[in-house]
């Protein structure tokens, strides 16, 4: 799998899966976060950086991993979805 290139600010987010997030509804703030965590990805990091990085507290999402946060849920399936993209373009993880 090829890295791919995401637009950073998408009104919806379609997984590997194909389970789409409506992101239009999200407030300013949480897409201003996830549209960093998007360029981070599409800067194509090592696997192991961006997987460390994006469940850091200091990441563009890290108040969103707060598990009493609104957004918690869609940002951690996000940045999982974004490290198993990482992950399998750069051959680190294995497709299912």
């Amino acid at each position: 799998m090829a890295h791919e290139t995401l637009p950073e600010r998408p009104d919806v987010y379609v997984d590997l899966s194909g389970i789409e997030y409506n992101l239009a509804e999200q407030p300013d703030d949480v897409r201003g976060y996830l549209a960093e965590l998007i360029q981070f990805y599409n800067w194509n990091p090592p696997y192991p950086q961006f997987k460390t990085y994006w469940r850091d507290d200091t990441s563009p999402v890290g108040v969103c991993l707060n598990p009493s946060h609104p957004a918690n849920r869609l940002v951690k399936a996000i940045g999982r979805d974004l490290e198993k993209r990482l992950g399998l373009s750069q051959g680190r993880i294995a497709e299912k």
